[in-house]
This record gives structure tokens, C-alpha cells and sequence, in this order.
């Protein structure tokens, strides 16, 4: 052995005896000595042994080249491509020995002893090696990828080829400004990739004809999957089946079973068309259907959709995205949910992934989607913007409550898709796809020429089954002459049948390759151009006749060069690591190395298939091989499993196999799951998944779980307890000194430690999750292994395991995985048995070129970068948490609430801010609200660490300046920010803060600005109006034009109401005097029994039944809301005693009254001051009260309480009309015409008028709507407000003058006064025109018998059905999701149904129970 200074000259080679002569000269400083085999070192040249020679070329450390500070010693001779001193940017010497000087250290070790526990530090190094220079390891991956033999594919089953435009290739899939964005939480700083997802939306919904699809999922078997899991969501977790075709993909099928075992549902897989429904009993929550089906055949689905809907299941139809350019797609063919690959659409095959699944569904289910999806809102300027839309569903906030554990997606893959779609458009599309089933079509026709049994034709789109009916050596023979011809097909050995796909790639010459095989004898010809022409012309079959993407994006870039500027418009909107350092806490922004990157494109890696035969497939194995002996080195455990697509994937999959691990062991009832608090969301969302309860532990004053509680809750839950979900270093920035006492705590009792590997950057090198006693960890190769985000996936997130866990790794049905056992295994947890294999490379070669040394110098620098920020920062902020030295780990918490508290400027203030100073936001309100978490990585300069520390600061003065009262704490450039070209340069300049601050606050600003597109985004605005696909391009109106108008409408409006409030209490008032020249208290007290009179009055002047109305709309609209009935209850009390009523009974007396004379709105008469504080919130319509009091009366409820009938009848008619009055009333009023004596013909007449000729306020629903909805949102309509509003208009003269204006407008206020919430009027219009809408919203048997046959004029049967058998509230048991459809805006309180059933001591299960209570 050779005892060798690293930082010496390349030429220099020391004789160990004749340095220990002077170890004081040599040994003395800070330089590193390491004992290292003399065989590293042999270059054919004769070591050096004049130790004077030696130390007349040794001057210093900083004269040195800056190669020679690498770890490993080069001769002159060998390449000098280091790639670790590119890796790391603050890896000088003189930046290292600055931020140590801040730090008040010497060397980079005392940090590290200050920073992680003793007690878990490595007492070895990772043994993988020393490390290979850029070129030497690109060299060597270029070998391993020469060892994957790539066939003529054919095989189909989800993986096909196809022409990936090079446009696209080099300008997103290899560009690092596309590919090293970050998942766009940052809005404006992410309109690009936004915009492009956008389009990938709109492309999906419109090939899957369903309404809403979300921006990428893993691959089609995990959004099958989640597809599967919300079907069981939205049977309320009741229906504990789901049917599966047996002609889906295999994959697919065994990813369903894996991932039913955690909910406990029961996976039937069989034949879909001879299943019996009715022996399900209603107890299958959905079922999935394949199209075209696995072996290619387009099958028609109607009946089985049918079936399906009849019993009460959801239909998800797994769908092959191009052959819906042709097919009949899954939307008109009312399924439920379609998903799918847009691999086929310019993404190469990858040997698995990633590609970008799709997810589709009903507008209905949208709150209930996995994954993320775009929306369209608006920023501060009224200018429409992107964001991701409705993020309270994802795991991140409602934790084990989640619709999914859904994190990283396939975001770079959807953008590369949607750009193929934009650069062929549905015409392109078309063409690609007919091209392809012509293929298919002669194929099919060349083979069953020569006696093979082959699909009928015409009954496939791109896939041919042929079964080879003679002898078996026959079938052997042809598989023979494939495999010499190097073609690979899908081979089903018990049938003696194959399957044959064709795709783009496919041309005359592999066709005519493949025909020839199946010929006996080898010199037969066969003229595929003559077959063609004599094939018939396409069958209408299941043809789709609806056009699709007609949006103007899929028609405006077809030429490469308009392709190409429309990519790099989208590319400057977006921060990405090209642009600045992205600090984003917990993400690991750290460099995407172009050399790492590389071999992802080569054909050998990129278009092989994930189903070809291992033997062809050596490279890929090897690579494989490596990387997981590399894995299980860093982290000291046993074995890896590399299928889990994405972090969360990784987190599922390790929680699977400790529960098959505990099954295994007789202890499957082991389910409950320790979580702290401070945990990443996809942790209990994952849990959750896999069965397992969660319960939370806290954490102290300092970060750090707590111990204590831990053990209390573990030792509670010992019997139970079946793991530990850590992430160390913690989320909070610390290494725990506690974490192995944690550890033992778990053991002890029996449980496994789950070890999120989130953190590992700060690990690598130092300690291991083996070393400190966790089972199983996960890592995400998309942080600490430099795959990059690519703007929100695509991720990896292997596994690695302990011995006890290994037998329980993944499988695959197709290709078994190394490190499988097959008697043991958890199941497949993706679609392919490497999950997303392609991107596998860039890990593989940050390793190899990193090496041992260079890897744990990695984290040593990653912890020193984090610990200078904190230094640099903690003079402006407060840092939340530190370890017992002070020292944080790779990230640290910034605490902004102490300064929100005195300056109001909140996190997103300050984040916002950051973008002008040209900045990505550290990650915000996480793990603790109010707080941003900083990661610098070590891939960042010194010089750019200081660069973001100063914008900080800097920020941090303009926060002190609003403390001061020097800047205002609403108007300034915090709140306002971020400030966009269009702002700055506006001619309207009104703040009090000068332009030169709000754009160039900093002044490395000057030299290069990234300028935000947009300003700061309406995130409610964009939840409240969801617009999921592309909007109209009128809607990108310029936003002075659209604030003008809304000025002109809101004016129009406000005179309106104004009119009709003054007019509307003068006349209420008149009526009130009129028809009441008795107190209110003689008349109940003194004549109670004249209700009959009193009605009759009533009904006989019409006209003060309309003031009447109009006078309770105008109640209703300042109300804004109706109580729910046990709040009405007491308030009735209050009203008694206001009146000098002492017993409740005479409260009915004086609804009666009211009810009997003036409706339910005499209340707002006369004693409006007292009544608005006794009774602020009521509102019922006469109207609606009248249909139920005649309904009940039906019912013969009213003979022996015909009070206590009217007082339900009024709860019911608050319950129905939910906000206040309108159309639900209308609709039951006419309803209720014939029981009325047909005295609402003339308003259903006045309705067919407004909607035919008039426009009214259905105008919105018209090419004015997308304007006017953003100034009268979800504007209803009253019909009594708005004949007696056009009648005032018409007295005015309005008329005559604007007539389209005022019809519009008095609809508008009508409807405001109205205030309905949900029910658009389209709805409404369908109504009218169709009883078929209530037949298909109605489910049960019972209830369809009651259906109307004509009209509307059996509603009231089927209203009487329903309370006879379950009472009001059966529409909230089987009925309540459909028949709302076609009864919107029932809402009553089950709280206040309990209170008045055990009140009136009725008792339970009677339908007097229920309807009475109600």
C-alpha cells in the first residue's frame, strides 16, 4: 500500500517509508490522506522516489489546476472530464474555506460532527468504486446499451412505436430548460408548461368524448387503478366487488389486484358479456372494459354499459388513445371514466416508461380526480391565466383523506404528447391512424390467404390474432422463422395463437418481412399493394362520427418552424434551473448533467419494448443489475426492487410488502401506521391505500418527533401496530439524535420502520438507512439521483429492503423482475417491470461518474451550502428549527409569522416577490404553515447562494420599510407583486412605489430579467370556475375591454335592484295595509279556525300574490340563505315571544296566518327591524310551500294535525329551495298544475316564450356568456320578478328603446333576487323539452314505475313513492347522487330530522319517521 496525498501534482508518487521520515511536513494542515492500493495508480511510468523532486513542484493547494481537487489521483495520459468538480458547484477550495469561516469552522468534518449523530454516522465507505470521467462512463453505458438487441416489434399490449418529431425531441425532450422545471405550484412563474398542459387536456377530452380529463398519471394500469379505487369511493365504500374483462391487458389486471388488497375489494376477472348482474346484487362498485380489447377486437359495449349503470356501477373503459380517432369514443358510449397511454403519441417506448397516462370522466366526478389538473382563472389584471386547479384534493392537504397518494406525474411526457397532437392535428391523427389499421387490414388478409385462422375483419383496429390450427410443430416452425427474422409478436402458447400490432413505425418493408414468415415456404411473394386495393371499403361499425380537437391550437402550428417559436414562446414564460437555483425544500433541485442525460435518446434505450424477450435485452439487465448493487450499498440494506414509477409509488409498494410481510407471519390484523406529524402528505395517503389506519404523533419545540407520545401511542397500538413512516432527516430540516431510540420503540412492539427516502441527499456517504435500523426505504431518483423533474415528472422510486422483506418485492405477469419471488411476492405495482426503465440511465451515470468519494462529498458539501444560507439568512429571519449544535441539515425553515403578525406580509408575499428578483420560491407552508423551506443542493454555485441570500435580505428591508409606515401594508411591492412587463410599462402608474423598484429591485436584474407573464392569480376564482380544457379564443379579450364592460353591467344592475327594491316595499307595504287592518296577535289569537276564508282571498287577487312574491325575493336576497329546520325551530320560539306569544302552539297559529294570507314573507311586514334580528336568515316561496302542504295533504296527514302538516310542509319548502326562492319552485309549482286548477298555464306559457323567442337571461347561455358569467355568476331566475320587472321597464319606455338589454337584464336581477346556486337554466331547458331525463337519472326500479308518461303530470306519484318508502331523505341514500339531477337544491339537516323525530316520538322506520320529521 501506498500512503498518497490527493491534492498533489498528477505526476506525484510517494514512498510511504520515506514520508514518515518528516509526517510533520507532509501530514501537517487541513489535507486529506487516504490508504489506497498502489494498483489504482499504475500507468506504465516509473513512480517518483526523489521525495525532493517531489517538493520542488508542491507550492499550494490554490496553484494548483482545478481538476486536482478531485478525489481521485490521473495521470496525465488518462482523460481529465471530472465530472464531480462539474457536479458540485461550490466544490473550490477558497468558496469552502469562505462559507466554513461564516460558519466559524475549520474543515468540513466539524460541521458534519456538529450536524449528524455520532452514533449513526458510516464507519465504512459506499464501496462502489472509484469514480469514471464523463467520457469514460458514457463509453461504458454506450457498450451496455450495444447489448440490447432491437427486433421488429409487434407485440403490442399498451407499447407501440412511433415517430417522435425530432422538433420535438431536441426542443423538450433534450432541452433543460423544458426538462429541469419543477411541478408548477408557481403559477406565474409556470405559464409555459401550464399552457402545454392545457392542451393536453383538451386533447384528451376531446379523443375520449368525457368533459374533463387531468394532466397525466403514472401509466395506464396505476390510472386504471385509481379509476378502480374511485368507483369504490363513490359507493361509500359499500359495494365490495369489481369486475374486470378478462381481454384487458394482463399488466393491468395484476396492478388492479395489487391495489384492491389495500382497499379489501374483490377483483372478479371474467367474461363481461356472460356476467349475471343480477346475482351481483348491486354489490359491484364498477367494472373495466378494454378498447380495443387486449388480443385487438373492437367489441361492442352497449348492453354491457347498459347492465352495468343498471346496477348501480361505474364503467371505466381502458382505451387506446389513437384508435379514438376512428372508434366511437368512450363518452358517447356513457361510460364512466376512460384511461389509458398517450405513449403511442411521440413518446418513445422506453423499455416501460415513462410515458403519460391519461384520466377522463364525467364533469360530475371531477372533485374526486386523482392527480393534478390545469384550470383556467385570471391574475390581478383580469387577464386569463393557468394554474393547477383544485389542490385541495391532493394528498399534500387532505393527507390520509386524499382522493389518491398521487405526486410526481408524468408532466415532461404530457407535453410531448400534446405537442404531437398540436404538430398533426386530428387530421394528421386520422391519416396516422387509418395508415395503421390498413396495415393491420392487409396483414390480416396476406394470412388468412394461406389457411390461418385470423380476427374476423373489420373487427380490429391495429392488433391481428392469428391461431395457427395445424400440428404443433407447425406453430413451433413459425415461431422458429420469426425469431431468424428477428420479429417479435405476442405469443400465446395454450391457444398455439398469436397477436400481431402494427404501429407508425411499421412501413411495405417490415410488412412484407412478416408476411413472408408465416408462409410455409419461403419463396412466396405476396403483393401487399394488390391487397390493399382489393380490400372493401371499412365497415361504420363503431366509427366515430364527432369531430375533435377543433380547438385553434391543434390547427395553427403544423410547420416545424411554427411548431418550434410556439415552443420557445411557452419555454421563456417558465423559471427553470437554466434561468436561476430553485431552492425548493424537500425537492432536491440539484443539476440534470447533459452527460447523464444523454443516453436517454439513444434507440437502444428508447424504443425497446417492455414485453421483448430478456435475451434480447442484456444491456438493460446489466444496468439494472448495477444500479441495484449500487443502491444497496448507499442505503446498507438487502435488496431493491426498481418497478415503482414515482416516489409515492415507492412509498406504496414498501408499506405493501410490510403488510405482506406481517400476513405472512399470521399477524395480518397488524394495520395500524405511525405517521408524525410533520410527515410528507403522500405518507398517510399512502397508508391509507394499503389498508392501514393512521395515527399521528407530534412533534416538540424543536422539530423532533415526540418520543414520548410515540410510545405512548406505540405501546397503545402493540397488538396492532404494523409500521413506522420516518423521514430522516426529518421534513423539518434536523438530523433527530432520537432517531434510534425511535427505531427501537417500533421494533419492540413488534412494527417495521418505513424510511422515506425524501431526504437522502443529506445521507449519502455519512449514514444509511440500514446502519440506522429502518426495514425499507424509498428513493426518489428524481432528487437525490439527478433524474429531473421535467416540470412535474417524470420520477422513480425504487425500493430497497431488508432481508425479512426482500421475498415480498414486486412481480410482473409479463416480465418477472430480478429479485422476485414469485411464491411471496406483494404483486405488480406498475404496468412495466421497471417501471419507467428509459430514465433509469441518468441515476446509473450520476453514480458511476460520481464514485464513492464524490457521492459523499456530495451531501458533505449539500449540508455546508444549507448551513451558510442559514447563517447568511438568520440576521433578516427567524430559522425554526436546529439540531443540538445549531447546525441544520440539507434544508432549513425560514419562519415568516412573527413578521406576518406586525407587517401583514405573508409567505406568498414574499415568494411572489422572489420572482421578481428573478427567483423560483423555496417550498411554502410546508411542513409548517407560514414558513418557507430552503434546499440549496450541492449543484449550486457560492455565488448564486449568495445571489438568492442577498434578494432575501433584500426583501427583507422592503418588509421592514411597511413596519416603518414608510410603505403602505396593501399597496406595495410585496402584495403587488409579481410585476410584469405589462404592468411596468403601463401608461396608468398609481402606486406609491416607483416603477425601477417593482421590476428591477436587484441589479443583477439589469443584466438579465425573467420577466413573470402574468400577475398574481385568482386561485378561488379559478376553483369556483372550473375550466379544464382550452378556452374560447374570445376569451382572451384584452382585459381594459373586459373591465369596461363589466363596469357598464355592474351600473345597469345596480339601478335595476335599486328600482326594484324601493318599488317592491312600497307595494309590499300597500298589501300589507290593505289586506291586514287587524294586529297580527288578534288575528291568530281571535280567529284561529278561518283558514279556509282566508286562502281563498288570497288565491282570488292575483296581483297581491305577485307583491307577495316579489316582496319574499327581495327578503330572500338580502337573506343570501335559508337555516336548516332546527334552527328555524328556535327562532319560531324567539318570533313567539316577540309577538306575546307564551306557548309554541301558537306559533302554528301564527304561521297559519301568515301562510294562509300573505305567504311565508308577511314576516319582513311591519316589524322588519325586530324580525331581521330574530329571523335574519328564512326564506321559503309560497309557491313551493302550497305543492307541499297539497302533496302531504294527499298523504291524509292532514286530518289529524293539519298545523303541525302545514309547519312540515314549510320546512320542506325552506329545505327545497335552499338559498331563497326560484326556479326549483317554479318547477314544482308547475309540477303541480293540474292540482292547481291549471293556474300556472299562462306562466309554463310565459317560460316557452322567454326561452323561444325573448333570449332573457338564457342570453348566458349564448355567445355574451362567457363575458357576463364573470359579473352575474350562477344567476337564476324568477319569473313572477322578472314579468314584473319587464313590466316596470316597459312603463318606463326602457323597452321600446334597448329590448334585447332589458329582457336581459330584468332576467338578470331576477335571478339575483332569485340567488339560486346550482342549477344552470340549460339543465332547465332540457327539462322542459324531454321526460327522458328523468328516466336516466332515476335509478331504481321503484321509481321509474312512477315515472310521468307525458309531461310533468306523475311527479307527484313518484313524490309520494318516495316518501311512503324511505321518506325525504331517501333521496340521500341510493337516490341522492341522481336524483339531484333532476331535483337540485334539496337540502335539509339530518341533525334537525333526529331532533324533531325523537320530539314528535314517532318511532323509527316508519315512513311517518322520516317524511314527518323532515
Amino acid at each position: 500500500m501506498a500512503l498518497l496525498l490527493k491534492e498533489a501534482p498528477k505526476f506525484a508518487r510517494i514512498n510511504c517509508f520515506r514520508l514518515l521520515k518528516r509526517p510533520k511536513e507532509f501530514l501537517g494542515g487541513n489535507r486529506r490522506w487516504e490508504l489506497v492500493s498502489s494498483r489504482s495508480f499504475q500507468d506504465g511510468h516509473k513512480r517518483d522516489r526523489d521525495v525532493g523532486e517531489w517538493k520542488k513542484n508542491f507550492h499550494s493547494v490554490s496553484r494548483f489546476p482545478r481538476f486536482l481537487y478531485s478525489t481521485s489521483v490521473r495521470s496525465v495520459l488518462d482523460a481529465q472530464d471530472i465530472f464531480e468538480t462539474r457536479h458540485i458547484g461550490s466544490g473550490k477550495e477558497a468558496d469552502i474555506q469562505a462559507m466554513l469561516q461564516a460558519l466559524k469552522l475549520n474543515t468540513v468534518d466539524e460541521l458534519i460532527d456538529e450536524t449528524v449523530p455520532a452514533k449513526i454516522r458510516s464507519k465504512t465507505s459506499l464501496g462502489i468504486g472509484p469514480a469514471m470521467t464523463e467520457s469514460e462512463a458514457l463509453k461504458y453505458i454506450k457498450n451496455l446499451a450495444q447489448k440490447n438487441e432491437l427486433y421488429q416489434n409487434h407485440i403490442g399490449m399498451g407499447y407501440y412505436g412511433t415517430l417522435v418529431p425530432t422538433v420535438i425531441q431536441r426542443n423538450i425532450l433534450e432541452n433543460p430548460a423544458w426538462y429541469t422545471q419543477y411541478t408548477p405550484y408557481q403559477a406565474e412563474v409556470s405559464q409555459g408548461r401550464l399552457e402545454s398542459l392545457l392542451n393536453y387536456q383538451t386533447m384528451v377530452a376531446d379523443l375520449t368524448g368525457l368533459p374533463i380529463a387531468g394532466a397525466s398519471l403514472l401509466d395506464e394500469a396505476t390510472a386504471a387503478a385509481e379509476a378502480m379505487a374511485m368507483c369504490y369511493s363513490l359507493s361509500k365504500h359499500k359495494k365490495k366487488k369489481f369486475l374486470v374483462s378478462d381481454a384487458c391487458h394482463p399488466q393491468t389486471i395484476a396492478v388492479l389486484k395489487t391495489r384492491a388488497e389495500g382497499f379489501g375489494v374483490e377483483i372478479v376477472v371474467g367474461d363481461v358479456h356472460s356476467f349475471d348482474w343480477k346475482q351481483a346484487q348491486g354489490n359491484v362498485c364498477g367494472i373495466l372494459l378494454q378498447y380495443p380489447t387486449t388480443y385487438g377486437i373492437i367489441e361492442n359495449y352497449d348492453r354491457v354499459i347498459s347492465e352495468a349503470h343498471e346496477s348501480g356501477a361505474k364503467v371505466i373503459m381502458s382505451c387506446d388513445l389513437l384508435s379514438l380517432t376512428m372508434l366511437k369514443p368512450p363518452g358517447e358510449l356513457n361510460a364512466d371514466f376512460a384511461v389509458g397511454s398517450t405513449q403511442r403519441f411521440g413518446v418513445p417506448m422506453g423499455y416501460g416508461g415513462p410515458h403519460a397516462a391519461f384520466f377522463a370522466t364525467k364533469d360530475e366526478y371531477k372533485r374526486l380526480m386523482p392527480g393534478r389538473i390545469i384550470g383556467v382563472s385570471k391574475d390581478s389584471q383580469g387577464k386569463p391565466a393557468f394554474r393547477m386547479a383544485l389542490q385541495t384534493r391532493e394528498q399534500h392537504i387532505r393527507r390520509d383523506k386524499a382522493t389518491s397518494n398521487i405526486c410526481t406525474a408524468q408532466a415532461l411526457l404530457a407535453n410531448m404528447s400534446a405537442m404531437y397532437g398540436i404538430y398533426h392535428g386530428p387530421d394528421g391523427l386520422k391519416k396516422i391512424a387509418s395508415r395503421i389499421h390498413d396495415l393491420a387490414r392487409v396483414f390480416q388478409k396476406a394470412v388468412q390467404d394461406m389457411g390461418y385462422e385470423t380476427s374476423a375483419p373489420e373487427s380490429f383496429f391495429d392488433t391481428v390474432r392469428v391461431t395457427c390450427s395445424h400440428s404443433k410443430e407447425a406453430f413451433e416452425s413459425l415461431l422458429k422463422r420469426l425469431q431468424d427474422s428477428k420479429i417479435n409478436v405476442r405469443v400465446l402458447r395454450n391457444e398455439q395463437s398469436l397477436c400481431v400490432s402494427f404501429d407508425e413505425t411499421h412501413a411495405r418493408t417490415e410488412l412484407s418481412s412478416l408476411i413472408q414468415c408465416f408462409a410455409e415456404k419461403n419463396s412466396v411473394q405476396v403483393d401487399c399493394q394488390k391487397i390493399l386495393e382489393s380490400l372493401p371499403v371499412p365497415s361504420a361499425i363503431q366509427v366515430r362520427t364527432s369531430p375533435f380537437m377543433t380547438h385553434p391550437i391543434f390547427h395553427s402550428y403544423r410547420s416545424e418552424h411554427e411548431l418550434l417559436r410556439y415552443m420557445h414562446r411557452l419555454q421563456s414564460k417558465d423559471v427553470s434551473l437554466v434561468h436561476s437555483m430553485i431552492p425548493l425544500g424537500s425537492c432536491t433541485m440539484k443539476l440534470n448533467a447533459t452527460s447523464e442525460m444523454i443516453p436517454i435518446s439513444w434507440p437502444e434505450f428508447a424504443f425497446a419494448h417492455p414485453f421483448a424477450p430478456t435475451e434480447q435485452m442484456k444491456g438493460y439487465l446489466q444496468m439494472f443489475e448495477e444500479l441495484s448493487e449500487a443502491l444497496v450499498k448507499i442505503t446498507k440494506l438487502n435488496k431493491v426492487s426498481l418497478q415503482p414509477n414515482s416516489g409515492a409509488q415507492g412509498e406504496y409498494t414498501g408499506l405493501m410488502a410490510i403488510r405482506e410481510y406481517h400476513k405472512s407471519r399470521n399477524q395480518g390484523h397488524r394495520n395500524v401506521c405511525i405517521i408524525p406529524v410533520s410527515a410528507h402528505g403522500t405518507n398517510p395517503a399512502s397508508a391509507a391505500m394499503c389498508g392501514m389506519r393512521v395515527v399521528v404523533v407530534g412533534c416538540d419545540d424543536k422539530g423532533n418527533i415526540d418520543v414520548k407520545e410515540l410510545e405512548e401511542k406505540a405501546e397503545q397500538y402493540k397488538d396492532q401496530l404494523a409500521a413506522l413512516m420516518v423521514t430522516y432527516p426529518s421534513t423539518h430540516g434536523v438530523f433527530e439524535d432520537g432517531i434510534l431510540d425511535v427505531i427501537e420503540i417500533i421494533h419492540s412492539r413488534g412494527g417495521q420502520v418505513y424510511m422515506d427516502g425524501a431526504n437522502m441527499n443529506a445521507q449519502v456517504g455519512i449514514c444509511s438507512p440500514g446502519d440506522i435500523g429502518a426495514d425499507v426505504c424509498h428513493l426518489n431518483l428524481h432528487k437525490t439521483f439527478c433524474i429531473p423533474h421535467g416540470g412535474g415528472g417524470p420520477g422513480m422510486g425504487p425500493i430497497a429492503v431488508a432481508s425479512h422483506l426482500a421475498p415480498f418485492l414486486p412481480s410482473h405477469p409479463v416480465i418477472p423482475p430480478i429479485n422476485m419471488d414469485p411464491k411471496h411476492s406483494l404483486g405488480a405495482v406498475a404496468a412495466a417491470p421497471y417501471g419507467s426503465s428509459s430514465i433509469l440511465p441518468i441515476s446509473y451515470m450520476y453514480i458511476k461518474m460520481m464514485g464513492d468519494e464524490g457521492l459523499t462529498k456530495a451531501t458533505k458539501i449539500a449540508i455546508l451550502n444549507a448551513n451558510y444560507m442559514a447563517q447568511r439568512l438568520s440576521s433578516g429571519y427567524s430559522i425554526l428549527y436546529r439540531g443540538k449544535h445549531g447546525r441544520v441539515a440539507h434544508e432549513f425553515i425560514i419562519d415568516l409569522r412573527p413578521l406576518k403578525a406586525v407587517s401583514g406580509v405573508t409567505e406568498a408575499d414574499v415568494a411572489k416577490r422572489l420572482q421578481d428578483y428573478g427567483f423560483h420560491s423555496p417550498t411554502m407552508s410546508f411542513p409548517v404553515a407560514g414558513t418557507l423551506m430552503v434546499e440549496p443542493t450541492e449543484s449550486e454555485s457560492k455565488a448564486e447562494l449568495d445571489r438568492f441570500c442577498d434578494a432575501l435580505l433584500m426583501i427583507r428591508e422592503e418588509i421592514r420599510d411597511i413596519e416603518n409606515g414608510k410603505m403602505d401594508k396593501e399597496n406595495n411591492p410585496l402584495k403587488n407583486a409579481p410585476h410584469t412587463a405589462d404592468v411596468v410599462s403601463s401608461d396608468n402608474w398609481s402606486r406609491p412605489y416607483s416603477r425601477q423598484l417593482a421590476a428591477y429591485p436587484a441589479e443583477w436584474s439589469r443584466a438579465f430579467k425573467f420577466w413573470p407573464s402574468v400577475s398574481r392569480i385568482d386561485d378561488a376564482y379559478g376553483d369556483k370556475n372550473l375550466v379544464c380544457t382550452c378556452p374560447p379564443m374570445e376569451s382572451y379579450m384584452e382585459a381594459e375591454q373586459r373591465k369596461l364592460f363589466a363596469e357598464l353591467c355592474r351600473s345597469i344592475l345596480r339601478n335595476l335592484e335599486c328600482l326594484l327594491v324601493l318599488y317592491c316595499f312600497r307595494m309590499s307595504s300597500s298589501v300589507y295595509q290593505q289586506s291586514n287592518t287587524e294586529s297580527p296577535n288578534t288575528v291568530w289569537r281571535n280567529k284561529p279556525n278561518q283558514r279556509e276564508e282566508s286562502e281563498s282571498a288570497t288565491s282570488s287577487n292575483a296581483y297581491n300574490s305577485l307583491k307577495s312574491f316579489v316582496a319574499g325575493g327581495i327578503a330572500g336576497c338580502v337573506a343570501k340563505t335559508s337555516v336548516a329546520p332546527l334552527e328555524r325551530t328556535k327562532i319560531l320560539m324567539q318570533v313567539s315571544r316577540a309577538y306575546g306569544l307564551n306557548t309554541f302552539p301558537n306559533v302554528y297559529r301564527g304561521l297559519k296566518h301568515i301562510y294562509t294570507t300573505e305567504g311565508f314573507f308577511g314576516l319582513y311586514k311591519g316589524n322588519a327591524a325586530l324580525l331581521a334580528r330574530i329571523f335574519p336568515y328564512a326564506a321559503i316561496q309560497f309557491a313551493t310551500f302550497e305543492f307541499y302542504n297539497r302533496t302531504l295533504s294527499l298523504l291524509s296527514w292532514n286530518g289529524d294535525n293539519p298545523l303541525a302538516t302545514r309547519l312540515v310542509a314549510g320546512s320542506l319548502a325552506g329545505a327545497t329551495a335552499v338559498v331563497c326562492t326560484y326556479p326549483l319552485d317554479l318547477v314544482r309549482a308547475r309540477f303541480a298544475c293540474q292540482i292547481y286548477e291549471n293556474k300556472y298555464e299562462n306562466l309554463r306559457h310565459a317560460i316557452k316564450t322567454i326561452f323561444r323567442s325573448e333570449g332573457g337571461i338564457f342570453g348566458f347561455y349564448s355567445g355574451i356568456y362567457p363575458t357576463l358569467a364573470g359579473v352575474v355568476p350562477y344567476a337564476g331566475i324568477n319569473f313572477f320578478t322578472y314579468g314584473f320587472l319587464r313590466r316596470l321597464a316597459d312603463r318606463r319606455g326602457w323597452t321600446e328603446r334597448h329590448p334585447t338589454i332589458v329582457s336581459l337584464f330584468c332576467g338578470a336581477c331576477a335571478g339575483l333576487v332569485g340567488q339560486t346556486i346550482t342549477f344552470p337554466l340549460d339543465v332547465i331547458r332540457r327539462r322542459m323539452q324531454t321526460v327522458a331525463m328523468f328516466r336516466c337519472t332515476i335509478e331504481t326500479e321503484q321509481a321509474v314505475a312512477y315515472l310521468p308518461k307525458r309531461g310533468f303530470g306523475r311527479i307527484i306519484p313518484t313524490l309520494i313513492h318516495i316518501f311512503r318508502h324511505e321518506g325525504f331523505f331517501g333521496m340521500y341514500k341510493g337516490l341522492s347522487v341522481n336524483y339531484l339531477k333532476a331535483a337540485p337544491a334539496i337540502a335539509i339537516s339530518f341533525t334537525t330530522y333526529d331532533t324533531l323525530r325523537r320530539w314528535w316520538k314517532i318511532p323509527a322506520g316508519k315512513y311517518s319517521a322520516t317524511a314527518s320529521a323532515g
